[in-house]
């Protein structure tokens, strides 16, 4: 997403989810007393609080101003004061949409964050009263400190969307400061193709071994998933666990190899996604950090890293994609790995939409691969191409295997490392970040 206006729809489609059944939010007049402090590492600090929008009532708080949809009552937004932390922000915003008002239970958190010029967004599926909720999450540097805002709705997308409309436009306003000095400091560039596409970034230096990730210390990888239907959509809700072999457990895994990854600093400037583990049965299950209940995952696999010269024969790839009323895209990385040892990595995208109807009708379609692309659009051109530079000795070359770590050395003569793992099953590899799956 390259601007605010877009992100804006990706949110929108974000917050879109099954259908569920409207109900009274159920809130009193003391409710902001049961709801969890911020754990922020300081003091909150004193900021201005904007009206209410159209249709919405304001009632402020000593810690956060709630506001009420009017039309729909169970849309209630409540937007914090700004609290003070040394945290980065993006550690501080998981841990803390992690942290749900009383009555709002058995949440299941979408990990993907949209993250745009210091905005972030992240979304979530939950219970009210028994009843299905949605969870949509603001967060921004604004005030003096991290602005979170935090709206409860429907999993109904006629009274979600209005309501995530009109809160995310209240809370851009406030980080309009703090997102133009951010996007000015990171102007745009050409798309990062490194994880997905040729011209991989140089491996990283190897960290001082008494810091680094060492591979004998792990004890496996854990993938947990939940099957649901967001919409018509049939969605796997998932996550990943870093098991050592101290009891303690990293959410989601580096995308680094193990000696390039700073075990000691993460465990530091990562607070939030460390938390312990146990094994029951043939089961684990997760306790946060600072106690509270264990939680076993309804469906669970161990994944470990692959034996020293462990040899593959098999295409990889990871795909994703998205739709509304009228624009679809969709978007695939793999990863060929040869029972000679050699590799050939593979990216390509697209998306299109069509406005109006009948003889009225225009569309656009655009597909994107490593060595080029091309466009098509209702203007005199009709389209055209485009190319990347890219050739077979950026995206070809030879791979190595190592516990928890993928070797590739490219035939340009470059080289990277990765956090590598394989199931069980052999269908499943992890590579620069994403779950690959075998292609028959």
């Amino acid at each position: 997403m390259r601007n605010l206006g877009m992100m804006l729809t990706a949110v929108l489609l974000f917050a879109a989810c099954a259908p569920g059944q409207s109900q009274s939010s159920g809130d009193e007049d003391g409710e902001m007393k049961n709801i969890a402090a911020i754990s922020a590492d300081g003091p909150f600090v004193k900021a201005d609080d904007p009206a209410a929008p159209g249709g919405w009532t304001a009632q402020p708080g000593v810690t956060a101003t709630k506001y009420q949809d009017n039309a729909n009552p169970l849309n209630v937004f409540r937007l914090f004061q700004p609290a003070q932390t040394d945290q980065p922000i993006e550690d501080w915003f998981e841990g803390r949409r992690r942290t749900l008002p009383t009555g709002i239970d058995k949440p299941r958190f979408v990990e993907e964050l949209i993250i745009e010029s210091g905005f972030y967004t992240g979304y979530a599926r939950a219970e009210q009263a028994g009843a299905p909720v949605a969870v949509i999450s603001y967060a921004c540097k604004s005030g003096g400190g991290i602005r979170y805002g935090e709206l409860i709705t429907s999993q109904d997308d006629a009274i979600a969307q209005p309501a995530a409309a009109a809160t995310l436009k209240m809370t851009i306003d406030l980080c309009r400061e703090s997102i133009a000095e951010t996007a000015a400091a990171n102007p745009a560039t050409a798309p990062d193709n490194s994880a997905g596409a040729a011209t991989p970034q140089r491996a990283a230096a190897p960290v001082e071994p008494g810091r680094a990730l060492q591979s004998r210390d792990i004890e496996a990888v854990v993938y947990t998933w939940e099957e649901t239907y967001v919409g018509a959509d049939y969605k796997v809700i998932s996550d990943l666990y870093l098991l050592m072999k101290d009891g303690t457990a990293r959410r989601n895994l580096p995308s680094e190899a193990p000696a390039n990854f700073d075990l000691v600093a993460d465990r530091l400037s990562h607070r939030n996604a460390w938390v312990k583990w146990r094994k029951r049965g043939g089961d684990y299950e997760f306790q946060s950090a600072s106690g509270g209940p264990w939680q076993q995952p309804p469906k669970q696999e161990a994944r470990r890293g692959g034996k020293k010269g462990l040899r593959l024969n098999g295409s990889f790839e990871a795909a994703d994609s998205s739709s509304s009323m009228t624009v679809s895209s969709w978007s695939q990385w793999g990863l060929r790995l040869n029972a000679d040892g050699t590799f050939r990595r593979s990216s390509s995208s697209g998306a299109g939409g069509t406005m109006g109807s009948g003889d009225n009708a225009i569309s656009t379609s655009a597909t994107q691969n490593d060595k080029g692309g091309e466009y098509a659009a209702p203007v005199p051109s009709g389209g055209g191409s485009s190319s990347t530079g890219i050739t077979d000795a950026d995206l070809t070359g030879n791979y190595q295997i190592d516990p928890y770590t993928l070797t590739l050395t490219y035939k340009n003569g470059r080289t990277t490392r990765s956090f590598f793992y394989i199931s069980e099953n052999g269908r499943h590899i992890w590579f620069e970040g994403r779950d690959l799956f075998l292609q028959e």
